[in-house]
């Protein structure tokens, strides 16, 4: 019987079942890569040590909040407040659905758009 792991580690790692593969070209540029060592020497002889900004996954979606005025800004965090509040709401009312339907009998009154109907046998 084959063991599942519940965590990554060197002991545990199953290789076949973990990751994915990337397909797309690569948009790393050569040479943008210093160890450790290298960026420490070049710092401590007064060298520049060239930092780049990471873009993940998802990041050049959102907005640049540095040119918005300060009411911008507020208009903005109203409207995330309200979708936070609309999908936290949302998430309820399918709960409470879920825990309704679990906990209704199977005989229970069906009940349509225009009328209720119960069942007969």
């Amino acid at each position: 019987m084959k063991s599942i792991p519940l965590s990554r580690f060197t002991y545990n790692f199953a290789k076949d079942r973990d990751g994915e593969t990337n397909s797309l070209p690569s948009m790393t540029t050569p040479d943008q890569n210093l160890s450790l060592r290298e960026m420490l020497r070049r710092y401590s002889r007064g060298q520049s040590v060239t930092t780049f900004d990471p873009v993940y996954d998802g990041d050049e979606d959102l907005p640049d909040l540095s040119g918005l005025t300060k009411i911008e800004l507020e208009e903005l965090r109203m409207d995330v407040l309200g979708e936070i509040k609309y999908q936290r709401n949302r998430i309820e009312r399918i709960k409470h659905a879920a825990q309704n339907a679990a906990e209704a009998p199977e005989d229970a009154t069906l009940v349509s758009d225009d009328k209720e109907e119960t069942p007969t046998d």
